[in-house]
């Protein structure tokens, strides 16, 4: 049991004594400059060094212990404010990636309508291209049939064979327009698809034609 106790003591001596050299060496360091400056000044003025000596230890000894104080609530301050994020700074930037990309949405929206637009028009301009062959291929097939029906008349009366040939081959060639009629027509009707499919796609983004 001695011996625990003398242990102990032991410790608690080694514990104390290193304390009390922490203590002083943190005095001389603090005290140490001050003093110096404080004691040549007043061996300067007075021819005394001591008493300055004592006044500026001291001095250094207060602005040290104060000096590490505001440290330390000035490093407590900085770590806080370090690490709290800015959210006034987050906010702003969202905003600004949400304006942006809003801006890119509006500006693809007003390239895809100007590309239906462009879709639109091309079509219905072949539409009306295509409408309008098919209408004349139909008008000269009407022409060629009266012809052949005029030829008709013609061999009838006179019993002619050049008749009977130019009414055939006027028929031929009605039948050849009609064909090409036919198919303007068909191409006509999908080119008038394809607009009316453009147009439903630009009914669906707000725009009428």
């Amino acid at each position: 049991m001695d011996i625990i106790w003398t242990l102990l003591g032991i410790f608690v001596s080694f514990v104390l004594l290193i304390l009390a050299l922490r203590v002083a060496a943190f005095l001389v360091g603090a005290s140490l400059i001050p003093g110096l400056i404080f004691g040549g000044l007043s061996y300067w003025l007075f021819d005394a060094f001591w008493p300055g000596y004592i006044v500026g230890g001291i001095i250094g000894v207060f602005c040290g212990l104060f000096g590490d104080s505001e440290s330390s609530g000035r490093f407590s301050s900085d770590s806080t404010s370090t690490y709290y994020p800015n959210h006034t700074s987050q906010s702003r930037s969202s905003s600004h990636a949400y304006s942006s990309a809003s801006s890119e949405s509006r500006s693809s929206d007003r390239s895809r309508i100007e590309e239906l637009r462009r879709n639109y028009q091309d079509a219905m301009y072949s539409y009306d291209q295509y409408k309008s062959r098919a209408e004349q291929f139909y008008d000269q097939a009407d022409t060629e049939e009266r012809y052949a029906d005029d030829y008709r008349r013609k061999y009838e009366e006179w019993h002619e064979e050049s008749d009977l040939r130019s009414a055939e081959s006027c028929c031929s060639s009605a039948s050849h327009y009609r064909y090409e009629g036919r198919s303007c027509e068909e191409k006509a009707s999908r080119y008038y698809d394809e607009a009316r499919r453009y147009e439903r796609e630009l009914n669906a983004m707000g725009v009428y034609i």
